[in-house]
């Protein structure tokens, strides 16, 4: 049977490994943060262009619809499959930060 002097002793060495856990864990969290944070300032630019282009190839589409005698069916066919890729890219981008930092 332990005594209560071991007993304290082990409490004393579970205190001390959960404190130190804790803290590694806690300047992992923090460093971790500051690179998801980094990371999302560098990708700030990059989704406002990819924003900025989706909106243009949709004005262009309307463009073309309305002043350019074309098959509309047609042209609404191929950018159909284009403005999906942007939504996908966009998709990406907002969800990745803090995957890619995982990894």
């Amino acid at each position: 049977m332990l005594s209560s002097q071991d007993l304290s002793q082990i409490k004393l060495i579970v205190t001390d490994i959960v404190t130190s856990s804790e803290n590694r864990i806690k300047t992992e969290l923090r460093s971790e943060l500051a690179s998801k944070t980094d990371l999302v300032k560098a990708l700030k630019p990059i989704k406002r262009d990819l924003i900025k282009v989706k909106s243009d190839l949709r004005a262009l589409t309307n463009y073309v619809v309305r002043y350019i005698d074309v098959d509309v069916s047609t042209l609404r066919k191929t950018l159909s499959v284009l403005v999906p890729r942007f939504d996908e890219v966009y998709e990406r981008i907002k969800i990745e930060p803090i995957a890619s930092v995982e990894a």
